[in-house]
């Protein structure tokens, strides 16, 4: 009994930690160093102090509105917010980021192990972690609404292979990623080729399956049109341009997240060089020991040998007593292929840095399963040339694990200039606050690709960081080297308007008298009197202050953007 207790302990240790490890090493050995980033100051950032009670009020708010017609999109990263910032400030919420990405990739591991062998479900769940197309699980935002998305997913798959009535309820929770990012419900369309009974069976089957997925995207995309979704009635107003995008995101996507397969290794191979070599070199030792001596689930198919259609599936099926490793692989291109089906919003599908990469993350899951559908039958016909296999794979992960490390790096870095940024524009405008106006031009030559450090939503952060009253007039913001093309001024006889809300809403009054101007270069701001703009030269008629400021704004983001002036003495 106490070696069994023990063997048990040691199978689920053989699965959980390396699954953990790869998920801290990947993307947050740096936690304690990351910041807020785009996104995050409209959808994290207002929530951070408030109590656990507002959560019910946001679910029930998010659900009557249905704001982007995706209402777990707006809830989830609220609950991340509020429950990670009480458990540990901004660290607590990326390590709940961290538990987050950890239970996705551990289903990956538990979805793949049904189908192949334990070194194949381990290196899925590997390159789910690690997939280089996407380069946004550290983003917040996306950590809870996107990877919320693809636990509703990998559940769905999960329970549906479960059979009875867990196939029921994969359903309801399959529902549940098209309320919060549409892609991931894509791939559970050709879940029943990971399955496969007897001819009449397998017709039903997919008859009831397919009905069932059109019957609640019917009910959703009529809710989304009821409630005056945008989104969902450009798709409908514009079938030609929809069609068009759809067929050929099909290809466009598989090719862009396969080709980053080799380019994120190979940036991640540049980046330490030969330690990481034999840091690679290390995990694929690692993995290859575990192998033979780790047996985490029977050997067995998840449903009866029976005669299946088309008969020589049936026949590779009895063999083995799974479905062969070439029919998943067949499976896994579907569903890598069809993720990329509704990338309407982001066309085409050809990102490879920054948050806009968001649009691989449903690819993936079906790139995870290919790959360990590609390794399964080499490591089936690799006979003695198995370590060799295991030590090219093992390189291969080591590098991709390199090139998170970079990412990571850059996010670091991104925050640290958003703090240099920040202090300057903070200390150079002592006055600024509500109904005040604040306008920077010149370079942002310090922008790198894989996160901005300024974006469209320094308008938020500006509203966050210098508005202690919630309830006063928001200071405007424009960094006009980041977004001035979007930026709309207007001069009527020396009244002058302006809509640094470029998304939408009408125009705001721009008084000169409470307009702060402020130049970049090189990263260096100074305070200066007058901008050009397309309606004319806009002078401030602010008096420039005598002295930078002594006394730092009383709100949560300052204290997170200079921790240092807020020490004790």
């Amino acid at each position: 009994m106490n070696f069994e207790f023990s063997s048990r302990w040691r199978s689920r240790c053989a699965v959980f930690l390396p699954i953990v490890l790869v998920v801290y090493l990947g993307h947050y050995l740096r936690l304690f160093d990351f910041g807020l980033y785009e996104d995050d100051y409209w959808s994290l950032v207002p929530n951070l102090n408030q109590p656990l009670s507002y959560l019910s009020d946001v679910f029930v708010g998010c659900f009557r509105a249905w704001p982007t017609g995706r209402p777990l999109n707006h809830f989830l990263p609220v609950a991340l917010a509020i429950i990670g910032f009480k458990l540990g400030g901004l660290a607590g919420i990326y390590t709940l980021a961290c538990g987050w990405l950890t239970l996705n990739a551990l289903l990956v591991y538990g979805i793949v192990r049904r189908l192949f062998s334990y070194p194949s479900a381990l290196l899925a769940a590997f390159v789910y972690v690690l997939f280089p197309a996407d380069t946004t699980k550290i983003l917040l935002i996306h950590a809870a609404h996107v990877q919320g998305s693809m636990t509703f997913l990998l559940l769905g798959i999960f329970l549906w292979q479960s059979g009875r009535v867990w196939r029921w309820l994969s359903y309801p929770v399959l529902s549940l990623s098209l309320m919060s990012y549409e892609s991931a419900f894509l791939p559970f369309l050709a879940v029943p080729l990971l399955w496969a009974g007897e001819r009449k069976a397998t017709v039903r089957t997919w008859l009831f399956h397919l009905s069932l997925c059109a019957a609640i995207v019917a009910l959703i995309a009529f809710i989304r049109l009821r409630t005056g979704d945008v989104r969902a009635g450009t798709v409908v107003a514009n079938p030609s341009d929809t069609l068009h995008m759809l067929l050929t995101s099909l290809y466009l996507g598989p090719l862009t997240s396969g080709r980053m397969l080799g380019e994120g290794a190979w940036i991640g191979i540049r980046q330490i060089g030969v330690v990481g070599g034999i840091a690679a070199a290390f995990l694929a030792w690692v993995v290859y020991l575990l192998r033979p001596t780790v047996s985490l689930a029977p050997e067995r198919s998840a449903q009866p040998l029976a005669p299946i259609w088309p008969d020589w599936l049936a026949r590779a099926r009895t063999e083995t007593g799974r479905l062969p490793w070439w029919w998943i692989f067949f499976a896994a291109v579907l569903m890598l292929s069809g993720s990329y089906a509704l990338t309407l919003t982001n066309y085409p599908p050809t990102q490879e840095f920054g948050r806009m990469t968001s649009t691989h993350v449903a690819a993936g899951w079906g790139m995870a399963l290919a790959v360990a559908a590609l390794f399964e039958g080499a490591r089936i016909n690799s006979g003695k040339q198995q370590l060799w296999l295991i030590g090219i794979v093992g390189l291969w992960v080591g590098a991709l694990l390199l090139y998170q490390d970079f990412n990571q790096r850059e996010y670091v870095r991104a925050w640290r200039i958003q703090q240099d940024f920040w202090r300057q524009v903070a200390t150079l405008s002592p006055e600024a606050g509500p109904d005040w106006s604040i306008i920077v031009t010149g370079d942002v030559t310090r922008q790198r690709r894989v996160i901005a450090s300024n974006s469209w939503a320094d308008f938020h952060l500006a509203r966050e960081l210098f508005n202690p009253d919630p309830t006063a007039n928001t200071p405007a913001f424009a960094h006009l080297g980041v977004i001035g093309h979007l930026v709309h001024f207007e001069n009527n006889d020396g009244n002058w308007e302006w809509n640094p809300r470029f998304w939408g809403g009408p125009p705001d009054p721009l008084d000169r008298n409470r307009l702060i101007l402020l130049h970049s270069e090189n990263g260096i701001l100074h305070r200066i009197t007058a901008i050009d703009t397309m309606a004319g030269r806009l002078e401030s008629a602010a008096p420039l202050p005598d002295h930078p400021r002594t006394v730092w704004p009383p709100t949560t983001l300052a204290r997170l953007l200079f921790p240092e002036q807020f020490l004790q003495p």
